[in-house]
């Protein structure tokens, strides 16, 4: 099966460069459907420009979605050496990305003391959050040379879309395929630890034909320590054809995962596959747009405790997950005087079949319904999501106001949240770890406000949140116990300050502070927690790019941070390329991952790699990367 995944990797890689070298042509910057979009943050986007977002599922100015959002586009994402999602999530302040093994291996995704659990994840629109576990929410098909941009709405979106999504919404937008013609473009690289790693895209479009973009991407490494190789390979297509459009993606990935859960059983393996598609449609309805959209989805985990012992814990699942969602958005009144409205049904059937936790199912439907209004001095939007999960009914509401002063904007939010308990959490059960059948359902308020300034050159958001969360599931350890058993935490309240800046500066360069902080009480049980009370209390991410002569484009980003429990880091991220002029979008680069050689840990007991360099040759016509 390996051997047949690289033939047709290979095959891909060589078609998508042999095309590209014939005839190169750009990706166009895509234009995506208002009700598939977030929201980014006035301190993201690009300088002198305003964007128009959609934080509540309704096309709103950036600077007046009443919540603390960020993105993170596909320019900024090529200037630094990021090779995974989760990579490049990390330069987002906010964001608790722990990593268990490098270049998207397997990363735990949190926000604002949530576990990773609580965090949803989307994928061009597609609620893409494991129902088996979270730890599996970031192993998604999508090579990063196919991401358009990151978008992150932080707090409760719950009201929004649902479950899954009290500490913060991600939404990966994928590329869309040119208009037009042929193209592509490729990426080959090759350092440190026998790494290896390649990226191409290949573009198609004819008025008969449709319109077509493949990426593909493959690594692989022995590992920087014993117990830590790993191999991946990644496949994403998206298609259009008049008012229908078609995404899919398959990835394999096969590594070991040397104390990823256990200190007992340290040399641990794991593989996993990804299958996704997704179809949609849009068109007119009456005075509005309707939007139709259906996805399926299939991962497979192949899990063991210890490589000497398979016997003692060998555990196999497949998830499969289909839903479907029908919506309708418009202005109300006359010319949208009361405002737009958006609303909807869905569903969805969460199936898994599993060695260990059993065979199990779960359905669930709902209805949504978002209004959002703007006038001279004050904007609000507020949301309302209902569905049955587990034969119960869940209700929760959000509303965010906006109040336009006379160098920025307040905000104020409010919103509720809620989560089922993953099947992992139910029913998993091996020598170190145990679920709980009679979990109850987590559920939360958060309360955030903020203030928006423009100023003097400068662009920066301050926010302040509180979060009262109940019966929050953690996996604990008894003292003098061997085995994490998971519990509801009664009652915690998480309390945090995120800051952001960002400036053009002479020369060409672009500079991005961000910081956050986080603080947590409550009743904490007796015994070794895993993750509730595991914060990433302090964050520091500065970022500087620019251009020098003879074509020298650099960027950097410095991240300093202190975990609970844990003593503080600083780690240094660094890329250099030259563009070589006789070819359009060719370049040399060198890059470096932790070039201050620090040590840390991100999750678990798994010790960060050090100093890892790299270098390589990109060729993709578009100017600013691919």
């Amino acid at each position: 099966m390996r051997a047949r995944r690289r033939l047709w990797l290979a095959l891909a890689l060589f078609a998508a460069i042999s095309v590209s070298a014939a005839r190169s042509q750009a990706v166009p910057d895509p234009s995506q459907e208002p009700a598939e979009e977030l929201a980014a943050e006035p301190a993201e986007a690009p300088f002198g420009e305003s964007l128009t977002v959609t934080a509540t599922r309704l096309p709103v100015a950036a600077e007046a979605t009443g919540r603390a959002v960020l993105v993170l586009t596909a320019e900024e994402i090529a200037r630094h050496p990021v090779r995974s999602l989760p990579e490049l999530l990390q330069l987002l302040p906010g964001l608790d990305v722990a990593r268990r093994g490098p270049f998207g291996i397997q990363a735990d995704l949190s926000a604002r003391g949530s576990s990773f659990e609580d965090v949803l994840v989307l994928l061009d629109g597609v609620p893409v959050s494991n129902p088996q576990t979270g730890h599996h929410n970031l192993d998604l098909p999508v090579p990063v040379a196919a991401i358009e941009r990151v978008e992150v709405l932080f707090g409760p979106g719950a009201a929004l879309y649902g479950g899954n999504a009290s500490g913060a919404v991600v939404q990966i937008v994928t590329k869309q395929p040119a208009e037009a013609g042929v193209g592509g473009g490729a990426t080959l690289f090759a350092g440190g630890h026998s790494l290896a790693g390649a990226e191409a895209a290949l573009t198609a479009a004819g008025p008969r034909a449709g319109r077509h973009a493949l990426f593909v991407a493959r690594s692989e490494s022995r590992g920087w320590r014993p117990g830590t190789e790993f191999d991946q390979a990644s496949l994403w297509y998206r298609g259009a054809a008049g008012p229908v459009e078609v995404a899919a993606g398959a990835s394999g990935r096969d590594f070991g995962a040397w104390r990823f859960y256990s200190d007992r059983f340290p040399d641990e393996r794991e593989e996993t596959d990804m299958r996704f598609a997704r179809v949609s449609w849009a068109g007119e309805a009456g005075a509005g747009r309707l939007r139709l959209r259906a996805g399926w989805r299939e991962h497979r985990d192949l899990f063991v405790l210890d490589r000497a012992r398979p016997e003692l814990a060998t555990n196999r699942h497949r998830t499969r997950v289909g839903d479907g969602e029908a919506a309708w958005s418009g202005a109300l009144g006359r010319s949208g005087r009361a405002g737009q409205l958006e609303a909807g049904v869905g569903w969805r059937e969460e199936r898994l079949l599993s060695g260990n936790l059993g065979d199990r199912e779960r359905q669930r439907v709902h209805a949504f319904a978002a209004w959002a209004r703007d006038g001279a001095a004050l904007g609000w939007r507020g949301a309302l999501f209902v569905e049955r999960v587990e034969g119960e009914w869940e209700a929760h509401p959000s509303l965010a106001l906006t109040a336009k002063l006379p160098r920025g904007r307040l905000r104020l939010a409010a919103a509720s949240a809620y989560r089922v308990p993953s099947f992992t959490e139910l029913h998993y059960r091996d020598p170190a770890t145990e679920g709980n059948p009679d979990l109850r359902p987590e559920r939360s308020v958060t309360l955030e406000g903020g203030y928006d300034l423009e100023a003097a050159g400068w662009r920066g958001a301050a926010t302040l949140f509180r979060r009262d969360g109940r019966d929050l599931v953690d996996f604990v350890r008894p003292p003098g116990g061997d085995v994490f058993r998971a519990v509801n935490v009664r009652e915690v309240t998480t309390r945090g300050v995120e800051l952001t800046a960002a400036r053009a500066l002479p020369w060409g360069m672009e500079l991005s502070l961000g910081y956050a902080y986080l603080e947590a009480s409550g009743p904490a049980p007796a015994g070794t927690s895993r993750y509730v009370f595991d914060l990433l209390r302090h964050r520091l991410v500065a970022r500087l790019s620019g251009r020098g002569p003879l074509g020298l484009a650099w960027a950097g980003s410095l991240t300093a941070a202190e975990r609970a429990g844990q003593p503080s880091y600083a780690r240094l991220d660094l890329r250099l390329a030259r563009a070589i002029p006789s070819l359009a979008g060719l370049e040399l680069f060198v890059e470096g991952q932790n070039l201050t050689s620090a040590r840390y840990r991100e999750r678990g007991g798994l010790e960060m790699p050090g100093r890892w360099l790299w270098a390589g040759l990109a060729w993709w016509p578009r100017e600013g990367g691919p």
